[in-house]
């Protein structure tokens, strides 16, 4: 019943949308306001349907309706209630009916928002709304259906992936779909300036307005996942530089140049190609990370199976990228800033250039994440690029990046003054200091690490005795400064050690002596495990550890519950990688991840410069 029910509200759903975009391009060409007014009820009514089905659905993985091939996928009877509901979510289908879902609910705010009172803007913009809309509801429909029928009976599930039985399985999927569904938003507002041909200040300001938000959320979601990596997957790192991974990364880098160049957008009315062509090529850059997601054309431990969706995505991300690109170039002239930059060493001199270098990076990043299956094309097989051609690419350009922002807030508009400088020789010298002492002190740094570190610490400095004001913008960027100390400072320390042990005996970790006492096997709902018991000592001062190697049967998958020992300085990551039973003997995997807590802090830190921003101007906008 809840099979037929689903199939019946996704009809409905795609009917409404289908009929919404037809009344929408009627209304808005033939200047007919009621077919307007009727477009737009339709996409509520769509979304209403979509969110039905999602109920639907909801029960249905709840109470393991297996008569629907997609609820047998994801759940078992052993599944607990609240990885039932994250099985939504889990899988290619149910994430596709997600995705609907929260667009449907930003679609309806947005059309209550305070932007309808730009009366043009907010009609042309319910034009790519609903084409996005429609696209999605009929993959969802016709090609990605969760309601498909399970024309066996079986009395049990396969449950979900052993990796996505974790809390980070309810926070990190959701946070990355509200940030790719928000940018839809800016995405409609510059095609409806472009249809329009309406470029004021106020209309950036709304565009800021809905940039700032996915920001919010890609940059938790991103957070989010390195987390989940760190403590799921057992390999002692954060980040893979894995095709999925950088699906979210890359729209995540152009959004931030977007928020940049909006800025003056919104200040002065300069950059607007940027922000126009930004929020085009970041909605796009969206669409590509879901065809990586699910098109299967590349090897990634997030990504879905392989289907015949991926090609019909690449398809969409073509049109919107022609379409895009072609309404700038018919409103080129009109859309040229009138105030030029007349010296790059100014603040916007400064916005112009990280533009460019967030830009790179985000090319170098797609076409690294993109070569294999550009290499399947010319020579018939994937060729894979690891992290280091990512690191190593990505280098100079982040630390220019960094050297920027320890000078770009502090620095005004259009021309500098010759005495201005003076108040950057102080900082520049104590960080020329301080990076002098670190470097005496480990000589193995290299020149751009120097250079980095010596921008952190002028980053930091600048902050603390040159920032009048505090800013919401500046605080975002000592999450960054953190976060950059952080990946640095792990990355030059961090220890990687692997050791066979038999019961009773011990190695020594750094500073820390390990002791294989027992293992304990057993059984525990979908798995096998090994239990591990270690002694750990330290200082004299001795404590337990129970890292776990479990093995899921129906996925034939092996996984390691890692244990983790936090101190001020660092964690000890204790991952098992085999039990020999037989031999008593036991493989461990041993790491130091020294100041990993900064990598943690710095997105927090990140995330609430974002949120006052967007409070403020929240605030400032309804008070006005």
């Amino acid at each position: 019943m809840l099979q037929k029910f689903g199939n019946l509200t996704l009809l409905l759903s795609f009917i409404f949308i289908l009929y919404s975009f037809i009344s929408l391009i009627i209304g808005n060409f033939l200047k007919r306001e009621d077919f307007i007014i009727s477009g737009k009820r339709a996409i509520i009514l769509s979304s209403m349907f979509i969110f039905i089905a999602s109920i639907y659905l909801l029960i249905a993985l709840v109470i393991a309706d297996y008569s629907i091939y997609y609820v047998a996928l994801q759940v078992s009877n052993s599944t607990p209630i609240i990885y039932r509901i994250a099985g939504f979510w889990a899988g290619m289908d149910g994430s596709m009916l997600f995705w609907n879902l929260i667009y449907g609910i930003y679609i309806i705010f947005y059309i209550n928002s305070s932007i309808k009172n730009q009366k043009l803007i907010y009609n042309f913009s319910l034009l790519p709304i609903s084409l996005i809309y429609l696209f999605f509801i009929s993959v969802l429909f016709l090609f990605s259906n969760p309601f498909k029928e399970n024309f066996q009976f079986i009395e049990d599930g396969r449950g979900l992936n052993p990796l996505l039985y974790t809390w980070w399985m309810h926070v990190h999927p959701i946070s990355i779909y509200l940030g790719y569904t928000t940018l839809a938003i800016p995405f409609a507002i510059s095609i409806a300036m472009l249809l329009s041909k309406n470029f004021s200040r106020e209309i950036f300001s709304y565009l800021k307005k809905w940039s700032i938000l996915p920001w919010i959320f890609l940059t938790l979601g991103i957070y989010f996942g390195g987390r989940w990596a760190y403590l799921e997957l057992g390999w002692g790192g954060y980040w893979a530089w894995d095709p999925v991974e950088n699906a979210s990364f890359i729209p995540w880098l152009t959004l931030t140049a977007l928020i940049h160049s909006l800025i003056l957008s919104e200040k002065f009315n300069m950059f607007r190609i940027w922000s126009i062509l930004l929020s085009i090529i970041t909605f796009v850059f969206v669409i590509l990370g879901t065809y990586i997601t699910r098109s299967g054309a590349l090897v990634s431990v997030h990504s879905f199976a392989q289907s015949e969706i991926g090609p019909i995505f690449f398809g969409f991300m073509i049109f919107i990228l022609v379409f895009g690109f072609y309404l700038v170039f018919l409103n080129y002239k009109k859309l040229k800033s009138e105030r030029v930059i007349e010296n790059l060493i100014s603040r916007e001199g400064f916005f112009l250039l990280n533009n460019w270098i967030l830009l790179v990076i985000a090319i170098i990043v797609t076409f690294g994440t993109l070569f294999p299956f550009l290499s399947n094309m010319i020579i018939g097989h994937q060729v894979v690029v690891g992290p280091v051609f990512f690191e190593k690419s990505t280098y100079i350009p982040f630390t220019i990046m960094l050297f920027l922002m320890a000078f770009a807030p502090y620095i005004p508009y259009q021309k500098i003054p010759r005495d201005y400088y003076k108040k950057f020789i102080f900082p520049s010298l104590i960080s020329t200091i301080t990076i002098a002492t670190v470097y005496i002190i480990f000589k193995d740094l290299d020149f751009i690490t120097i250079i980095a570190l010596m921008s952190i610490a002028l980053i930091i400095y600048n902050f603390l005795f040159l920032e009048r004001v505090v800013r919401a913008g500046t605080i975002v960027h000592i999450g960054v400064a953190i976060l950059s100390i952080g990946i640095i400072t792990n990355s030059l320390f961090k220890q990687r050690k692997e050791v066979i042990l038999r019961k009773g005996e011990t190695i020594q970790f750094l500073n820390y002596k390990i002791t294989y006492k027992d293992v304990k096997n057993g059984f525990a709902g979908d798995y096998f495990y090994n239990d591990i018991k270690l002694e750990i000592e330290n200082n004299g001062k001795i404590t337990q550890s129970n890292p776990q190697l479990r093995f899921y049967h129906k996925w034939n998958m092996k996984t390691p519950e890692v244990d983790i020992i936090t101190t001020l300085k660092g964690d000890i990551y204790i991952a098992v990688g085999e039990v020999d039973e037989e031999d008593k003997r036991l493989h461990l995997v041993l790491f130091y991840e020294p100041f990993i807590q900064l990598i943690w802090l710095g997105p927090i830190v990140m995330i609430l410069g974002a949120l006052v921003s967007y409070l403020l101007y929240y605030i400032y906008n309804r008070y006005k």
